[in-house]
């Protein structure tokens, strides 16, 4: 079975920290996932770019809000029931286009204690798109851009 990741974050570069998770997979019918952080300290962490075109959507799906604990035991359960219906020796190929995607998913469901994702993990073969289709120059030029002119907090 074959699903789509997509996240928003506070930001590529400063400490990245998810807002938001929406994840697609068809099991019969299609199945959707969304959910957006609502944690005061990760929409005051929010950069440029996410305040401008990620927060302004926020809030316009009932159900959606929620707590960045809550949205890790939302996900878990959400993927945990697709995982359960693929047959034994079947998994999950969870497709994104960034590997921040991944990432912030897997620690949110890490983080937020829930028993079982070691078993639901292993049934998941995570794969980012994006190097698949050959633009890691623009991945690149990005990151760099990034780390040329985002300003960087003083070290503490």
């Amino acid at each position: 079975m074959l699903a789509f990741l997509d996240t928003e974050f506070t930001d590529l570069v400063i400490r990245p920290r998810l807002l938001s998770v929406g994840v697609v997979a068809e099991r019969g019918r299609v199945q959707e996932f969304y959910a957006e952080v609502t944690d005061p300290d990760r929409i005051q962490a929010t950069r440029w770019f996410s305040q401008s075109a990620v927060l302004p959507k926020f809030g316009k799906i009932a159900g959606a809000t929620c707590s960045y604990v809550e949205l890790g035991r939302r996900l878990s359960s959400s993927l945990g029931d697709v995982v359960a219906d693929l047959q034994v020796d079947a998994f999950l190929k969870l497709a994104f286009g960034y590997h921040l995607d991944w990432e912030l998913v897997d620690l949110a469901v890490e983080d937020c204690g829930t028993p079982g994702w070691e078993s639901i993990r292993r049934r998941i073969h995570h794969v980012n798109v994006h190097n698949i289709t050959g633009f890691d120059a623009g991945k690149l030029a990005t990151e760099a851009y990034f780390n040329v002119l985002v300003p960087r907090p003083a070290d503490t």
